[in-house]
C-alpha cells in the first residue's frame, strides 16, 4: 500500500519523558523487520523493557518526528554510525524516514564526520532499498555479534557508507 507524502515537520531533540513511546515503536518496528531474519535467541532479548533499557542511554543522541497523531519514528547517532531509525509502520512512505534519516547524516556531519556508516540485515529488503535510494552505498558484509542467554550469536550484516560532499 502506497501512503501519501505529507508536509513532514522538523525532528526535534529527544526527550527522557519520549522513552515509552519510542520503545514501543523500537520494539514493533524492529520485530517486524528482523523477526523472521535472526535466530530465535536474539529475538528472544528483544523485549520492549530491552529496548527501554537501551534507550535510557541513547536519547542524548535522539532525535524523533511527531505528528498529529504523536511520535512516529526516531534516529539515533553514535559519532559517525547513523545508529538506529526506526518509523511506526502507519507513518512508512509518508516522509517520515527520509525526514529523520536526513536529520540523522546532519548531525553526523555537525559532529565533523566526512563520511557515515550503518549497518542493515542483507534480507531486510525495504531496509535495503531505502538506504540505496537515499544515496548509501554499500560497503562490503561484516558480522555483529550479540550475547544471549544461549551464547554468542553471529549476524550478518551489510555496512552501507555515505560520503559528505
Amino acid at each position: 500500500m502506497t501512503r501519501a507524502i505529507i508536509d513532514v515537520p522538523e525532528v526535534r531533540p529527544a526527550l527522557p519523558a519520549d522513552t515509552e513511546v519510542l520503545a514501543d515503536i523500537w520494539h514493533a518496528a524492529w520485530h517486524e523487520a528482523h523477526e523472521n531474519l535472526v535466530p530465535a535467541s536474539l529475538v528472544a532479548m528483544r523485549s520492549v523493557n530491552a529496548f527501554r533499557d537501551r534507550l535510557e542511554g541513547m536519547i542524548p543522541r535522539t532525535s524523533v518526528l511527531d505528528l498529529d497523531v504523536g511520535t512516529v519514528g526516531f534516529c539515533t547517532v553514535d559519532g559517525a554510525e547513523l545508529e538506529q531509525i526506526f518509523v511506526r509502520q502507519t507513518a512508512r512512505g509518508t516522509g517520515v524516514a527520509r525526514k529523520l534519516l536526513k536529520d540523522g547524516e546532519t548531525r553526523i556531519r555537525a559532529n565533523g564526520f566526512a563520511q557515515a556508516h550503518l549497518y542493515c540485515l542483507p534480507a531486510n529488503r525495504r531496509a535495503v532499498r531505502f538506504y540505496e535510494r537515499t544515496g548509501w552505498l554499500r560497503d562490503g558484509l561484516t558480522v555483529e555479534r550479540f550475547r544471549t542467554a544461549q551464547g554468542v550469536v553471529a549476524v550478518r550484516s551489510l555496512k552501507y557508507t555515505k560520503v559528505f560532499e
